[in-house]
């Protein structure tokens, strides 16, 4: 398997304040790798800095072997990096409108397809396709905003804390649609989560606490280290 994904020495924060030192990680191709870490560990910098939206301080992102570190969202979007979070939804937006929006440098064709096979994906959708995202419940524009990243059928979806304020129903369909598009499409996935349930579906597990990767491996060996404990309860 090739790399789809390799982040080097990476270093970012905000307004001159230093959220992660010197991050390294690499996601291969048709991977589901799982970035453990409690809140406040720098999940949400390292994704945000990964796709561009935050400009990182120091260190380099790579894409299929390219140095795309300087490279706008748009850019990276286009090369099939996804991204999804919670603000992933416009909700002054229809239903139908947000689908679209995601696919947006796809030809008419290809978008009018895809918008439909994520219909049959997400037959709620469907049935409120005319409606204001905002008037969907949590959960549904979770899904929306799921639907919206995964559309264009990326090579890599970036999910920053997809189960934040989900029930446990949401949260395990959530983990059924990654499954699903990994083995249907090879897509790979970088999960920032806080909940351990997605570590059921990792191929792969890096810990993130005060802005740097603590451990790397598999989820057994994982299970045999105190990174956990470490990372979420300060036991040294």
């Amino acid at each position: 398997m090739s790399e789809i994904l390799s982040i080097q020495s990476l270093s970012s924060g905000y307004e001159g304040m230093q959220v992660l030192n010197r991050v390294s990680l690499s996601v291969d191709q048709g991977v589901t790798a799982v970035l453990l870490g409690a809140n406040g560990a720098g999940k949400t910098t390292l994704l945000k800095s990964t796709l561009g939206i935050i400009s990182p301080m120091s260190g380099e992102v790579f894409i299929d072997g390219n140095n795309v570190t300087k490279d706008k969202p748009e850019a990276k979007i286009r090369k099939g990096i996804a991204y999804f979070s919670e603000f992933g939804v416009l909700p002054n937006l229809s239903i139908h409108e947000n689908l679209k929006l995601g696919g947006f440098f796809l030809h008419h064709s290809d978008l009018k397809d895809k918008v439909a096979y994520m219909y049959e994906k997400f037959p709620d959708l469907k049935e409120k396709r005319k409606e204001l995202a905002g008037s969907l419940s949590g959960g549904q524009r979770k899904m929306l905003g799921m639907a919206r990243a995964l559309i264009s059928q990326p090579k890599l979806v970036l999910m920053d804390e997809p189960s934040a304020g989900l029930s446990p129903l949401f949260v395990n369909q959530v983990i059924s649609l990654v499954k699903e598009f990994k083995k249907e499409f090879g897509s790979a996935f970088l999960i920032a989560e806080q909940n351990v349930k997605f570590l059921d579906i990792a191929d792969h597990v890096f810990v993130l606490d005060g802005g740097e990767i603590t451990f790397t491996g598999t989820v057994a060996e994982l299970q045999e280290s105190d990174a956990i404990s470490k990372a979420y309860f300060g036991v040294h």
